[in-house]
């Protein structure tokens, strides 16, 4: 029985277990350097898809069973795949990248994947209106890692505007993502491809409590752990700077959720330096009480978010980890947009 479990280092990783004694094996041990999202078999058990989290990116690998050994797959640009099935010998599955949205593919594996002649996908679906947009002009990212305040590595995906380039600094976003326990991966970002298109470079870091890098990684943030992540949202910020890509008052934090608190929180970290480098902020739906959140979302979410940030029972670390109790420490022109039946993070979050 082939199954996944991230009983290892808390990476999800491809375990082989044989029923009859109970033996345990890794039966591609060149697959345990990242985390697997997907493992399908075919139907008629003589092949298998993985579809690996490899630092952000979806790779898809394709393997004979029972041999494990690698079949040849299509070229395919770097990106992100999904929704991988067999039926018969074909392969489905979708890729999407910051230049192409969510489109579905079919593969026939051949019989003899030994075969020299390049593999060729069939292209299931196209995008019916492109408004005359040209998206091959959209811009990938370079996946980057920087050095926080306490030396730990935190992956990043760097966007340039056309025609930047390092040394030349543009005005930039620094994105965060929500959850907190999500990833930013490099799929299509329409609003992304805006800013690009109008000279803005985009920073999307993956701060610690990410999803993607391990459990380790994802726990990092938990509880009275939560203002390391803040940190980490301002090191990347001085890391445009430090690597002239940006200058110090000419870059913008935005985020939704809690990617909204990382926005707030990060202002307000930013705002009590001796070097302050942020110019503006967009706070959407983000929490700044982590008080009146926990006490006022929904029922159902409570006991889920106070293991991330801490129980109703702590007041106290609450409050020195609530955004609005430093609120004079923001320096910068922040835009706070909210909706009135948020039933995750309630508007009240905004009204304060």
């Amino acid at each position: 029985m082939l199954y996944t479990s991230d009983i290892e280092e808390g990476r999800a990783r491809l375990f082989l277990r044989d029923l009859a004694t109970g033996k345990v094996s890794k039966p591609i041990p060149a697959l345990d350097n990242a985390e697997v999202d997907e493992a399908v078999v075919s139907p008629d058990r003589t092949l298998l898809a993985v579809v690996l989290n490899n630092e952000g990116y979806g790779e898809l690998k394709l393997f004979t069973l029972p041999e494990f050994q690698p079949a040849p797959l299509p070229q395919m640009e770097k990106g992100l795949v999904s929704g991988v099935r067999f039926r018969e010998r074909t392969l489905y599955y979708a890729l999407t990248n910051s230049r192409q949205p969510t489109l579905a593919y079919a593969y026939q594996v051949p019989q003899n994947v030994n075969n020299k002649m390049m593999p060729v996908a069939r292209q299931l679906t196209g995008v019916l209106d492109d408004q005359g947009i040209d998206l091959s002009k959209f811009q990938l990212p370079e996946l980057i890692k920087f050095k926080s305040f306490d030396g730990l590595e935190v992956p990043a995906f760097l966007y340039l505007p056309p025609g930047a380039k390092k040394g030349e600094p543009v005005p930039f976003v620094v994105n965060f993502h929500g959850g907190p326990e999500g990833q930013h991966r490099p799929g299509f970002d329409r609003s992304s491809q805006f800013l690009l298109s109008k000279g803005y470079g985009v920073l999307m870091p993956n701060v610690r409590g990410s999803t993607g890098y391990g459990r380790a990684y994802q726990m990092m943030d938990d509880y009275k752990k939560r203002w390391d992540s803040v940190r980490d949202g301002v090191e990347s910020a001085r890391w445009l700077v430090k690597q002239g890509y940006a200058k110090a008052g000419h870059i913008a934090v935005y985020g939704g959720s809690y990617g909204g608190f990382m926005s707030v929180a990060t202002s307000v970290e930013d705002g009590s330096s001796k070097e302050p480098i942020l110019g503006a902020a967009i706070n959407v739906v983000g929490i700044v009480n982590m008080k009146t959140f926990l006490e006022q979302t929904s029922g159902y979410r409570r006991k889920l978010r106070e293991a991330e940030y801490g129980p109703l029972s702590d007041p106290e670390f609450l409050a020195s980890v609530s955004s609005i109790n430093r609120v004079n420490d923001i320096k910068v022109p922040m835009m706070i947009a909210h909706g009135l039946n948020d039933p995750r993070v309630p508007v009240g979050e905004a009204m304060q």
